[in-house]
């Protein structure tokens, strides 16, 4: 397994890192994606109704989750991780949004959370690309595995 890490880790784009190091820039592009789904989600009225996503809790997930990859983006930048490092701040990035699109599903109501789901297939979609997620590599599905477990207990709706 620790020979399948090695090579997975040599497969990830070297243009990745260099852009996961560059800027912050990606996050604030996050940021303004995750504000339209919470504005579409649970404010704006004729959406909202029909998702009923809880705001307050999701703004406070969604807090969470950019102050993490800001921090982690900013260890990044100074410190140039490599090897197991990068891949640990690499996959907990995975996770923390993975976990922000899965709990979009548990703080929705039906028929809002089904199609909140549509979030969580996209973003697992985006990472599985960026990160080289295989059945021969599959760390980065035991990081989707965790979030969406993570999410998924925040789920106080039998109906969901």
């Amino acid at each position: 397994m620790k020979r399948r890490f090695i090579e997975w880790l040599d497969a990830i784009d070297p243009g990745l890192r260099l852009s996961m190091r560059r800027s912050i820039a990606p996050w604030f592009m996050t940021a303004a994606m995750a504000m339209l789904v919470i504005l579409i989600g649970g404010v704006f009225p004729v959406t909202g109704d029909f998702f009923q996503l809880d705001v307050q809790r999701a703004l406070i997930l969604w807090s969470a989750v950019f102050g993490f990859g800001i921090c982690v983006n900013l260890i990044d930048r100074r410190l140039e991780l490599e090897g197991v490092a990068f891949a640990f701040a690499a996959l907990s990035s995975c996770a923390v949004v993975m976990f922000f699109a899965g709990s979009m599903i548990a703080l929705s109501r039906p028929p809002g959370s089904s199609a909140m789901a549509a979030l969580f297939i996209l973003a697992a979609s985006c990472y599985g690309y960026v990160y080289r997620m295989t059945v021969r590599f599959p760390f980065g599905w035991l990081a989707m595995l965790v979030a969406f477990a993570g999410a998924a207990a925040l789920n106080d709706d039998d109906g969901n």
